[in-house]
């Protein structure tokens, strides 16, 4: 057995514990969380929900487990990228420690600035098809092309006479340009397909929105992907990896396993979270229906707005110090 192999291990299995102890801190947030400016007076009289029956509440909502399972998935994959991807090029392609920082600087460069060029095309994009669709083909292009440009990055790396950086550079960049193309409109997404699970769940509760509950469930869920990256470190250490020795003196199973960590592990996630992107349920006349109920709702809630402003003292009338926090959030919408 390699030295420090059992250390290793569980050196960063400890830190996957830590992490996940860490990670349930979340919860905290639920109860306040739980709070809502809409009174219960405007959701017929309902009764607040205990903690308990709020947790079970939202995750019994389809959508919202989808969702979450989608930002679980998502955080575990850029999470592994951006924390091991050093490791990549040191023991897999085999660059020098000094030339990760101006590697990482080429590829992440075009990635910043292929994100904000794209995004018109997004935004014109996500107004004729369902922003679920979207996402599930760009993480199907993205996980082929993911391999591709690894396999690149290891073959120039291994060419004869050693790396050559102006190859590894364009190879590099090209890669974050399209690493940048295809994430661009994640942020986007992940609001509209949060955003209807959200409305889908006030309608069932005639107006009584959570917000709050939803953001800390799903913080919990993306919080707890950081175990998944120290387990995969973990696996690192259990393979023989052993970050005081030199890149070559890593035993070939530490190497392998860290390229199989990019090669493999990345494109299986991209392929689920391929997968969870069609399964979003919300979609064709369930949306539809969706979107009229919450017009309802929401004239409804104005019309009673209305009736209160107007039944107040002219001196007080209108003025935003006086208006509930349900009335400045409606009116800004």
């Amino acid at each position: 057995e390699p030295s420090g192999v059992g250390t290793e291990f569980w050196r960063f299995g400890l830190v996957a514990g830590l992490i996940a102890l860490m990670g349930t801190c979340a919860f905290l947030a639920v109860a306040p969380a739980r709070r809502t400016p809409i009174s219960l007076e405007e959701a017929g009289g309902q009764a607040p929900l205990s903690l308990c029956a709020s947790l079970r509440a939202t995750f019994r909502l389809h959508s919202f487990r989808v969702y979450a399972a989608i930002m679980f998935l998502s955080q575990c994959y850029m999470s592994h990228l951006l924390t091991n991807i050093s490791l990549y090029l040191v023991y897999v392609v085999g660059i020098d420690v000094a030339q990760v920082g101006f590697l990482m600087g080429a590829m992440m460069l075009p990635v910043i600035a292929t994100r904000v060029l794209s995004l018109p095309l997004y935004l014109w994009l996500l107004q004729r098809a369902h922003p679920a669709s979207v996402y599930s083909v760009l993480r199907a292009i993205e996980a082929g092309l993911v391999v591709l440009f690894f396999l690149l990055l290891k073959a120039e790396g291994n060419a004869e006479g050693g790396p050559q950086m102006s190859k590894l550079t364009a190879t590099a960049a090209a890669a974050g340009a399209v690493l940048g193309v295809a994430q661009s409109p994640n942020d986007i997404i992940s609001h509209m397909l949060m955003g209807w699970a959200i409305d889908e769940d006030g309608v069932e509760r005639r107006g009584l929105r959570r917000e709050g509950m939803f953001y800390a469930c799903n913080g919990v869920c993306q919080h707890l992907s950081e175990v998944v990256v120290a387990l995969i470190l973990a696996s690192y250490g259990w393979a023989g990896f052993d970050p005081k020795q030199c890149p070559s003196e890593q035993p070939a199973s530490a190497v392998t396993a860290i390229e199989l960590s990019f090669l493999v592990f990345g494109p299986v996630v991209l392929a689920l979270l391929t997968l969870l992107g069609f399964a979003y349920p919300i979609r064709g006349e369930r949306l539809a229906r969706l979107k009229a109920q919450v017009a309802v709702l929401n004239e409804d809630r104005s019309r009673r707005i209305t009736e209160r402003n107007v039944s107040r003292p002219a001196s007080t009338r209108g003025t935003a110090s006086t208006r509930t926090l349900a009335e400045v959030v409606f009116r800004s919408r």
